[in-house]
């Protein structure tokens, strides 16, 4: 008998509240058009930024308050997504209080502080939508498969900008966007694995609009380096329209669950079937990751440094293999469980 609560009203419109979203966002960019004054571009959106940040941390609080209905673990995960978005809005604060009240630099700063205790809370949040962390077996495969996203996201950027870093002249500033291009692509990475693993009913996933988030982070991240490296950083122009949709797309997402979970008690948004190819049991990418590892190190480093990249291959390859293994045997396991269901 299902003892779960019966299903609730929707109380936000997801369509209200992507109309104002797309709105806010093409407003936005009408507004750098015809405003070429950057320091009122900058009051605009240390102002407008962070406010859209809280509201998507309310939409978040209402996705995790009404996920109860799921259990302990995906009203969790939701909370501390939530959590994740408060500081990042909290970072977002400190940065705008300090460009535009105290008027110093605000990267690096305390901020950064905020901005690294988010991905922490974000990362736990996406541990506990993967799989039930109640048991060992999942405790060692959840670390394993984020092991072999952190250590691979490392190797490709650190390895293939450091050179880049040392004819530049390191800074800590430079060394600090490029660690959040690494956050950034391992929350996507995981979020990919997650969408993955969801039901075919991609009208109704609100992890895909997370995903597109994260992607937008992504890249508005690379541009951000890109421009902080030549020198030409100026912040309250377009690139502020990245954090701006961000933003947007995570408070859909967090709508979009939250309604979910108040109509639809009969399937989790979370547990769903899967598909049978997810993307750490899909050896190809990972092997093509190591060859273009090996060719690059070969090509643009010294002949002893390239020594250090054949050991990092050979520990990320190890890694690999412990996965595959553990995939082979979960296989041979329901295999042999399934046939001796059938005698």
């Amino acid at each position: 008998m299902n003892n779960l609560p019966g299903p609730e009203r929707e109380l936000i419109s997801l369509k209200n509240a992507a109309i104002f979203g797309a709105a806010l966002i093409i407003g936005s960019v009408l507004y750098l058009l015809t405003n070429q004054s950057m320091e009122i571009n900058i009051k605009f959106f240390d102002f407008i930024v962070p406010l859209v940040g809280f509201l998507s941390f309310s939409c978040l609080i209402y996705a995790a308050k009404r996920s109860r209905i799921y259990g302990k673990r995906v009203y969790l995960a939701w909370l501390f997504i939530a959590f994740s978005i408060l500081l990042y809005v909290i970072g977002d604060t400190i940065w705008a209080f300090m460009e535009v009240v105290l008027h110093v630099q605000p990267f690096p700063s305390t901020a950064d502080i905020f901005y690294l205790l988010y991905y922490l809370f974000f990362i736990i949040g996406l541990f506990l939508m993967f799989r039930s962390l109640d048991n060992p077996e999942n405790i060692y495969k959840t670390i394993l498969d984020a092991s072999i996203v952190v250590v691979s996201a490392i190797w490709i950027f650190w390895n293939t900008l450091s050179v880049f870093i040392i004819a530049q002249g390191t800074t800590s500033a430079f060394s600090l966007y490029l660690f959040y291009i690494i956050r950034d692509f391992v929350i996507f990475m995981l979020l990919i694995n997650l969408v993955l693993k969801q039901v075919n009913k991609w009208d109704k996933n609100p992890i895909i609009l997370l995903t597109a988030a994260l992607l937008v982070q992504f890249i508005t991240d690379l541009v951000i380096t890109y421009q902080f490296s030549s020198g030409i950083y100026v912040s309250g122009q377009f690139t502020e329209i990245g954090w701006l949709s961000c933003y947007v797309l995570i408070g859909l997402a967090g709508i979009l669950q939250g309604n979910i979970a108040g109509v639809d008690t009969d399937k989790l948004a979370i547990e769903m079937k899967p598909v049978k190819h997810v993307i750490f049991s899909f050896p190809v990418i990972w092997v093509a990751l190591v060859i273009f590892m090996l060719i690059w190190g070969y090509n643009n480093v010294s002949p002893s440094n390239f020594m250090v990249i054949e050991l990092k291959v050979l520990l990320f390859f190890l890694l690999l293999m412990i996965r595959r293994l553990i995939s082979v045997n979960e296989s041979w396991q329901f295999y042999w469980k399934v046939k001796n269901r059938k005698v």
